[in-house]
């Protein structure tokens, strides 16, 4: 079932998700760029979702057309979390810039870089 967008908003930077749940496993389809300014919001969705205890969480990144650093430390901290109550994690749909990103720093395999949202879910 899929829930309707719900935007994440300050006053300096906007991002947006959808939130699809199928069984046990929940996709996050984020909308907007990773950056210092949205970070917070991605973590606080993902923690949400986290606790609701999905075996799988899926972050679609299709919408993300930019990524810097901080965006990468929060697909880390993602990471992290899911691991500590036993949640897979996987990143589907990357764009060009964000696998380049990804794979230029080494993190590909850690994050479970995953294609297409399908086969994931």
């Amino acid at each position: 079932m899929s829930e309707p967008v719900v935007p994440a908003t300050r006053a300096v930077g906007t991002l947006g998700y959808v939130e699809t749940r199928i069984g046990d496993r929940t996709e996050l389809a984020v909308v907007g760029d990773l950056d210092l300014t949205t970070i917070e919001l991605l973590i606080t969705a993902a923690a949400r979702v986290i606790s609701d205890g999905p075996s799988h969480l899926v972050l679609n990144l299709a919408g993300v057309p930019f990524m810097d650093s901080t965006g990468l430390v929060a697909l880390v901290r993602i990471r992290r979390m899911c691991e500590e109550v036993g949640c897979s994690l996987g990143l589907a749909e990357l764009g060009r810039f964000v696998v380049d990103l990804v794979t230029r720093t080494g993190l590909h395999a850690y994050l479970n870089t995953i294609e297409p949202v399908a086969d994931a879910l």
